[in-house]
C-alpha cells in the first residue's frame, strides 16, 4: 500500500510541473536591395521549462537567446495563461538585430506573435513565436 501512495505522489508532483512548448520560426532574407533574395529557414518547437535559458542558432549564423517565464496570475494563485520571453537577436557577424526586455514580449498560450527586422541593409529577418502549455 505504501508503494503504491509514493508512486501515486510521485506522479501527481511530475505532473504539477508545467512546461512551455515553443513553436520558433526564424527567416532570413538576403539580397533585397540587389533584386536577388537567399532565404535561410529554421523551424523548431522547444520544450523547455521556464526560467531556463535556451539558444537556436540558424545554418547561417543568426542567433535567438531567450528565457521563459510564465506570468502570475493578476487576481488568482498559480501561473496564468501569459508567457514572456526575455532575450536577444543576434546577426551572424555579431550585430544585435532586437534585444527583448523582460516585459516587452508577453502573449498568450495559443497566441502567435511575428516580429521583422530590416535595420541590416538587404537583409530581413522575420521571427515567429507560438506557445503552448504541456
Amino acid at each position: 500500500m505504501m508503494k503504491f501512495l509514493a508512486t501515486l505522489l510521485m506522479f501527481i508532483s511530475l505532473q504539477a510541473q508545467a512546461f512551455i512548448s515553443l513553436d520558433i520560426s526564424l527567416i532570413h532574407k538576403r539580397g533585397i536591395d540587389k533584386g536577388l533574395v537567399l532565404v535561410g529557414e529554421l523551424h523548431t518547437r522547444e520544450d523547455i521549462r521556464p526560467e531556463n535559458r535556451r539558444i537556436i542558432i540558424m545554418k547561417g549564423g543568426i542567433r535567438f537567446e531567450f528565457t521563459s517565464f510564465l506570468l502570475p496570475h493578476p487576481v488568482e494563485e498559480g501561473p496564468s495563461l501569459q508567457i514572456g520571453l526575455e532575450g536577444v537577436l543576434i546577426h551572424n557577424d555579431g550585430r544585435l538585430i532586437k534585444k527583448f526586455e523582460k516585459n516587452e514580449l508577453v502573449f498568450n498560450l495559443e497566441e502567435k506573435k511575428e516580429f521583422s527586422f530590416d535595420q541590416i541593409e538587404g537583409e530581413l529577418v522575420n521571427l515567429q513565436i507560438t506557445a503552448n502549455l504541456q
